[in-house]
């Protein structure tokens, strides 16, 4: 959650009062670690402006997913995974944004089922 640049000032002038870090999250209904937060944060850069929020660069483009998929359409979430060398989160995810049908596993071979069968 990004606070308010208001409300950390607030903040920082009861620590700068010699009020306890954790009295003073308390009293704002906010977490110790964030009080620390800002404290590291005014003291690392002069002041409590919010880094801004960035995100990385996504391995999994939409054409060459969408392109994977329709050469491959046997292929499983673990599969498609470990082509593009992600997660299979981050594969269900990607595709459920896309509107893209996938298997999410293979289907058990019949020997399999057998050895299943048996052990019970």
């Amino acid at each position: 959650m990004v606070y308010s640049e208001d409300l950390r000032e607030k903040v920082m002038k009861y620590i700068d009062m010699h009020y306890s870090q954790s009295y003073v999250a308390k009293l704002f209904g906010i977490s110790t670690k964030t009080v620390w937060n800002w404290i590291k944060l005014r003291n690392d850069t002069g002041g409590l402006k919010p880094k801004p929020f960035t995100r990385g660069p996504t391995k999994l483009k939409a054409d060459e997913l969408q392109q994977y998929v329709t050469d491959n359409p046997q292929a499983c979430l673990r599969e498609i995974a470990q082509h593009f060398n992600c997660r299979v989160s981050s594969v269900h995810s990607r595709m459920k944004s896309l509107g893209t049908k996938y298997r999410k596993k293979r289907a058990w071979s019949r020997k399999r089922r057998e050895r299943l069968v048996f052990k019970k």
